[in-house]
């Protein structure tokens, strides 16, 4: 079942949270949502984080959720040499987090629920080549999760 928000649409048979997300980051796909996208990849950063700690703030999703997402956010952006592209960022009314990176043939998602369990999944809709797991939480406080060098693979597909 797939799951759109705004015109974005992401492909999913696994990763299957109910629409719709409320909002975005207006980080990797903004003009595709259409907000202004910021011309730096700082300013795109600040962007993502400053809608993820509003979220936060505003009780849309809980403290961890936060946590969560911007420890998986780190732990991708120094895992390339250069930087990555800010994701797009949208909530549901459940309380997950979603982020997505779609360049057209790539497509990569996490997914970070009220729960902590974090799902990514990744599509390259020229090969037809998906696949999708989880990011362990090991700890939540204080955090502590590893993630599948499967997944890393991927996400520098995207970058």
């Amino acid at each position: 079942m797939p799951i759109v928000s705004s015109n974005l649409t992401v492909k999913s048979a696994k990763v299957s949270t109910p629409p719709p997300y409320e909002i975005s980051s207006g980080g990797a796909n903004a003009e595709t949502l259409g907000g202004v996208r910021p011309r730096s990849f700082e300013d795109r950063e600040l962007n993502w984080l400053s809608f993820v700690r509003q979220a936060q703030s505003q009780r849309r999703i809980a403290d961890l959720v936060g946590r969560i997402a911007e420890a998986i956010w780190q732990r991708l952006r120094h895992a390339q040499s250069v930087n990555p592209p800010v994701p797009d960022a949208m909530v549901n009314e459940e309380g997950s987090l979603l982020m997505v990176w779609s360049d057209g043939s790539v497509h990569f998602q996490i997914r970070v629920t009220p729960a902590g369990v974090s799902e990514w999944y990744f599509l390259n809709r020229e090969t037809g080549e998906d696949d999708d797991g989880d990011v362990k939480i090991e700890s939540a406080s204080p955090l502590k999760f590893s993630m599948p060098a499967k997944m890393l693979e991927y996400f520098s597909a995207v970058a």
